[in-house]
């Protein structure tokens, strides 16, 4: 516990042995069903049945999406005159990035953990550093680094179907050091040239949920105040950075300024990557990835901010509050019925802009809420491509439960809930921790009971 006192996750890992809780989800079942219903219990076709499942999430989704014009989805991006530089790397820089990252033991496919490379980086940086600046000078990202161990994690429902996995993968160690300094370098850019939509809060520097919820609240109070409604809908996109456009990416990032050996490198980047599926020392066959961005990657959610970025110039009047791809749209004022029509055009819009980008809005699991303390004298649901969206009266955005009439009383019933449920592990083990932590499970649960 005192080892991973900073790490919330391996925290509750550990708890969760010494309650012995957790492990016996973990085991893959030896049999699975295929989708023709056929059972399959031989090792190696499982592994390939899950790497086939999990390399065709992407470009299944993406042909399910009407074709479009890619120049749609390029007109309203400026093209800047201004172009990054990579800057070369040195030792110190390496040693100073191996050092910051999270000590972690799994093993990527050449075997080698963060632990491992912490200890030794000082007796092998000489070397990579020459191969990581004959990277960024050529535009040359190393073929070696760009394949992915993945591990198949169980979410919910029957064991024994594929689709009820996520993958989990493990990319190259040396991949995740020069990813982090290559990110350095093309945030410097971005933010300097000021690239990014305001709107936008995910993956960024003194940006958190926290403000994003604090700029979405204030927007709807204020609209409380002035007596208005506030009608807000919660987009749901399936497996957003799955479906990314290697072409259209590229184009855009060309766009704004990652030109020449920037380009070169990134396009080598995106290509030709590939992943087997590892269970139980069986290993799968390599598949290509032909879209999407790379799953556990260090460049992944900063190239899916970039790939997004041009959602908020979709409409001058659109007001979007964004983490990554959790979406929220916003309109406020005093007639519901007006309020509905702003909605769904803002919304055909929106649609049209994920259509032409290969993104898939998901409108059934897209909700609606009317913010405020005036009686609703309008039942119109908004509608869009014939499909009606669903009206709540509480929804969870951004890890908070929020309410129509925007009372917390909800959200503190959850975490009320969600705190009873984590004193009850600690109570569990309150015996083998510090004298600290019985104290820290004592105090808050006087206040529960």
């Amino acid at each position: 516990m005192e080892k991973n006192k900073s790490n919330i996750k391996n925290t509750w890992s550990v708890l969760n042995k010494l309650i012995k809780k957790g492990n016996q989800n973990a085991d893959i079942p030896t049999e699975f069903l295929t989708n023709d219903r056929t059972l399959i219990n031989q090792p190696n076709e499982i592994v390939n049945q899950f790497n086939q499942y999990f390399t065709n999430i992407g470009p299944k989704l993406a042909k399910e999406i009407v074709n479009t014009n890619q120049v749609d989805a390029l007109s309203k991006i400026p093209t800047t005159d201004k172009t990054i530089f990579i800057q070369a790397t040195d030792e110190n820089e390496i040693i100073s990035v191996v050092k910051n990252c999270k000590t972690k033991t799994s093993a990527d496919w050449n075997g080698l953990d963060m632990s491992v490379l912490k200890d030794i980086i000082e007796c092998v940086v000489k070397p990579i550093s020459y191969i990581f600046n004959l990277s960024l000078q050529s535009g040359v990202f190393p073929e070696k680094m760009k394949m992915a161990k993945v591990m198949p994690i169980h979410k919910a429902g029957d064991k024994h179907e594929f689709t009820h996995y996520r993958p989990i993968s493990i990319l190259s160690q040396f991949s995740k050091i020069l990813e982090k300094i290559f990110h350095k370098r093309l945030f410097s850019y971005v933010d300097k040239q000021s690239i990014l939509c305001e709107q936008q809060y995910g993956f960024r520097p003194n940006r958190t949920t926290t403000l994003a919820l604090v700029d979405l609240v204030e927007k709807i109070s204020n609209a409380i105040d002035n007596k208005q409604y506030a009608v807000g809908v919660f987009l749901d996109l399936t497996k957003a950075f799955d479906t990314v456009n290697h072409e259209l990416l590229l184009q855009k990032l060309y766009r704004y300024g990652m030109r020449g050996v920037a380009f070169s490198w990134l396009q080598t980047y995106l290509k030709n990557r590939s992943q087997y599926v590892h269970i139980n020392g069986t290993d799968s066959q390599l598949l290509t990835v032909t879209c999407g961005l790379p799953q556990g990657a260090v460049l992944g959610p900063f190239l899916f901010l970039m790939y997004i970025n041009d959602l908020c110039l979709v409409s001058k009047t659109l007001n979007l509050i964004l983490f990554a791809d959790d979406t929220n749209m916003l309109s406020c004022g005093k007639n519901l019925e007006t309020l509905i029509d702003i909605v769904e055009k803002q919304l055909f819009l929106l649609k049209k802009w994920f259509d032409s980008n290969k993104l898939t809005l998901n409108l059934n699991k897209t909700k609606c809420i009317v913010f405020g303390n005036r009686a609703i004298d309008v039942h119109r649901n908004v509608i869009i491509n014939d499909t009606e969206i669903e009206r709540v009266n509480e929804i969870t955005f951004l890890g908070v439960l929020l309410q129509n009439k925007l009372s917390w009383k909800p959200h503190i019933n959850h975490i009320k809930a969600k705190l009873c449920k984590s004193l009850a592990i600690i109570s569990k083990v309150k015996e083998l921790l510090h004298e600290k932590m019985y104290i820290f499970y004592t105090v808050p649960w006087s206040f529960l009971t």
